[in-house]
């Protein structure tokens, strides 16, 4: 450019899906437009967290802060969103934009059948960028918990600007990542070495082996408890060190399907 520019503007190249990025450029002196968009009524699961006492406010704030929205378990793959029905496009479209300004995407979830999702809980990514200047900023995503979600960007550059919405992985496959973190603590494991009198043994440990007959220790300054297997013939008090000892696979070969799109 042969002066700087102060103002942005915008036109829309095509309307695409979630599987390509968008050819929003930035041009000079268009016509506003504006669009359409319907709404749908939220179902959603949310995440209680009771609060207890005093002490326990802040953690209790920060616990709602980042609770998620989760659809019911046991969803079949037909009714989980997908990348390639799903679409995104531009609220409010003007042909003059100024750095500085905001500007949102609103993206409408759907299922494999291209039926709008009605409940939210789908993690989207964001991002705004410009190729030629090889800059790029990451947008925030607010869930409307409706099937739509509001991408919000601050416009940081004059010129080009492209908009890319990826999805990292939809409600469904968050509900079975959340039920994993509740019921198999073990996918990630360690291994404990004890030592006594000439023998050793190396047992698996982690922070709990629900039905196993264990070894418990406590960190009284944490309040944070530790837990191996029963040695065979060791005491647990012969406990020397642990290492990490590896990742287990707990995802059936259906769970996987939400994780392959």
């Amino acid at each position: 450019m042969s002066r700087i520019m102060n103002k942005l503007v915008f036109s829309i190249a095509a309307f695409c899906t979630l599987s390509f990025l968008t050819g929003f450029i930035h041009r000079i002196n268009m016509r506003e437009r504006s669009i359409k968009q319907s709404s749908q009524t939220a179902t959603t699961i949310m995440t209680t967290w009771p609060k207890t006492t005093h002490e326990d406010e802040e953690l209790h704030t920060l616990l709602k802060l980042t609770e998620w929205p989760l659809p019911m378990l046991n969803t079949s793959l037909e009714f989980s969103t997908h990348p390639r029905t799903s679409i995104y496009f531009l609220l409010h479209p003007r042909s003059t934009y100024i750095v500085g300004e905001k500007m949102e995407v609103l993206i409408i979830a759907k299922d494999h059948k291209g039926r709008t999702k009605s409940y939210g809980g789908d993690y989207f990514h964001a991002k705004l960028h410009s190729p030629s200047l090889k800059a790029g900023v990451s947008g925030s995503v607010s869930d409307n918990y409706n099937g739509t979600y509001t991408a919000s960007f601050i416009l940081q550059w004059p010129g080009e600007t492209m908009v890319s919405i990826k999805l990292m992985h939809s409600s469904e496959a968050i509900a079975i990542l959340h039920e994993k973190r509740s019921t198999r603590p073990d996918k990630v494991f360690f291994k404990g070495y004890f030592f006594k009198n000439g023998k050793e043994e190396v047992v698996e440990c982690n922070f709990n082996l629900p039905g196993q007959d264990v070894c418990e220790y406590y960190d009284s300054r944490n309040e944070e408890r530790w837990v191996c297997m029963r040695p065979k013939t060791l005491p647990c008090d012969a406990i020397r060190d642990h290492s990490s000892g590896g990742n287990r696979d707990i995802l059936s070969t259906e769970e996987k399907t939400f994780f392959s799109m």
